[in-house]
């Protein structure tokens, strides 16, 4: 039921999204897919996606454009957030949108350039950025997901708490 790079590389393809992605990138394409590409209805994740907030709402400094992150001149957070906003351009240009070798020219009826865009990839980040949580499993060590209505439980930042995602077992549970 979660958003995964396995999920994900089901989704679209292991030939498109090779097992060394990134599995931020990875999450990020599965996430642009089930909510763009995929027909009205059809996706699983439907329920979900239609709750993620859109850009605008959480309104994350990376999406701010540089007479926003003005205000914070003499701040370190503006070259954390220049950082972060050519790091998300360059992973979006090298893996989707290279002319030729990216997955939109290679994959186009999976990676439509026309929902591939920028501005579906700054989406896919903000959910990724407000939403995602590390599963512990005793048997794939961590891995990044997307949960379904976990990420609405609410936390604190200094909280220890984490989701165990090894499977219980009877002898186990009696233990």
């Amino acid at each position: 039921m979660c958003l995964t790079k396995r999920s994900a590389r089901e989704a679209l393809g292991k030939d498109a999204l090779k097992s060394g992605v990134n599995e931020y990138l990875a999450i990020a394409c599965q996430l642009i897919y089930e909510n763009y590409v995929v027909p009205e209805g059809e996706s699983f994740y439907r329920p979900f996606l239609d709750v993620l907030p859109p850009v605008e709402e959480v309104n994350p400094a990376f999406t701010w454009s540089d007479d926003d992150l003005a205000f914070l001149n003499g701040s370190p957070v503006v070259a954390a957030t220049v950082s972060m906003q050519m790091k998300l351009r360059w992973d979006y240009d090298a893996l989707l949108g290279q002319e030729g070798v990216g997955l939109c020219d290679r994959f186009p009826e999976r990676f439509p350039r026309e929902y591939f865009t920028f501005e579906n990839w700054q989406w896919a980040f903000t959910s990724l950025f407000s939403r995602a949580i590390r599963l512990r499993s005793m048997v794939n060590g961590e891995t990044l997901a997307m949960v379904p209505y976990a990420d609405l439980i609410n936390h604190s930042p200094y909280s220890g708490a984490y989701i165990d995602a090894r499977i219980r077992t009877t002898a186990s549970m009696s233990r």
